[in-house]
């Protein structure tokens, strides 16, 4: 009984390695091909995405970045009408030649105001409503306003930066933006100042013109352009002052957080903020310190070429399967003969 156990105990053996050695070259053919096909494909498709992904990232930004452009030509399109309306007293001679005299009496004087005055509340008669306040700084302060309170000026303006700044340079000068408040009424402004030289004697400066605007001009040029979810689109000036600003980040994003990383800035770049990644697209405004920024979430950029990546990954699982399984039936009929070549073998070793 145990010799009979033992006797079938080895010829189970004999069989199974008999089997073994009939299908190792199968199976490690099967496994390497196999893995190779794995490493390969995903190798290529994982290169792929990355490749495809930064090409997105690159193509839109080039796109954006030309949006800005164009936003900052047009911005600087409408600042270099604001600042010719600082030109408007030399197409009058009238103004010139009073602005070159000094009256004597208090009744020259009086007259001298009324018809500055005058000419100047013919300049904020143009249809750009965005002007809401003019004045002329020479002997005396001329003005004409569009708002319920004038420019608050300290007895000591001429001591002011802006006005000296004003004086030391024939270039217009920009002030940087600020709110004002008095008596309950808020108003956001910037302002622009140049000097007025004496037509005579060009080394002369007869004053200094002050034109200050509200930003709806410049809402104009910007409120027409659609915004992404987690975009965000504004202007600011070389002192971080916020000109012009629409958000759709999330909340607890806030566009001065991005002030500082946008300083000395052009073109395209990358920032970074609270561990997520932006696409910020920036342009200078000529003839200012003013600058246009959009800002993308590169996350939710990158979500546009999910469907894309989502149908390569499954053409690829697709194109791994049938490469397996082709594969699979090619190394059966590779091994098959190489399996009976095996037996005749053996077959004659055994007689």
């Amino acid at each position: 009984m145990i010799q009979n156990c033992k006797i079938l105990i080895n010829k189970g053996y004999l069989k199974m390695k008999k089997i073994k050695k009939r299908f190792h070259l199968k199976n490690r053919l099967f496994l390497a091909i196999t893995l190779l096909i794995l490493v390969s494909v995903s190798a290529v498709s994982i290169t792929c995405s990355i490749w495809y992904q930064n090409y997105y990232i690159q193509n839109v930004s080039k796109k954006n970045q030309a949006i800005v452009d164009q936003i900052a030509l047009n911005t600087g399109s409408y600042i270099d009408e604001l600042s010719r309306l600082s030109l408007a007293p030399y197409y009058n001679a009238n103004v010139m030649e009073l602005l070159e005299t000094v009256p004597d009496n208090d009744v020259d004087k009086l007259n001298k105001k009324r018809d500055i005055e005058g000419f100047l509340r013919e300049v904020l008669t143009i249809p750009r409503k965005e002007i809401i306040r003019v004045y002329i700084f020479s002997d005396d302060v001329y003005y004409s306003i569009r708002t319920p309170h004038n420019l608050l000026l300290a007895d000591d303006y001429k001591q002011s930066d802006w006005y000296q700044n004003a004086l030391q340079s024939s270039d217009i000068q920009f002030l940087p933006a600020h709110i004002e408040s008095e008596n309950g009424y808020t108003l956001s402004i910037f302002s622009l100042t140049r000097q007025i030289r004496s037509l005579n004697a060009n080394n002369d400066t007869l004053g200094i013109i002050r034109v200050d605007a509200n930003f709806d001009g410049i809402s104009n040029v910007l409120n027409p352009i659609a915004l992404k979810t987690n975009c965000a689109l504004f202007i600011a000036d070389e002192s971080s002052n916020v000109i012009y600003q629409r958000s759709l980040l999330s909340d607890d994003v806030q566009l001065s957080d991005f002030l500082p990383l946008i300083k000395g800035k052009n073109g395209v770049n990358t920032l970074e903020l609270n561990s997520n990644e932006y696409i910020a697209n920036i342009k200078n405004i000529n003839k200012t310190d003013w600058r246009v920024v959009e800002l993308t979430s590169k996350k939710d950029m990158l979500k546009d070429t999910r469907p894309i990546r989502i149908t390569t990954a499954i053409i690829t699982a697709i194109s791994t399967l049938l490469s397996v399984l082709v594969t699979s039936l090619f190394i059966k009929s590779f091994v098959k003969p190489i399996n009976a070549t095996v037996n005749i073998i053996q077959s004659t070793q055994n007689g």
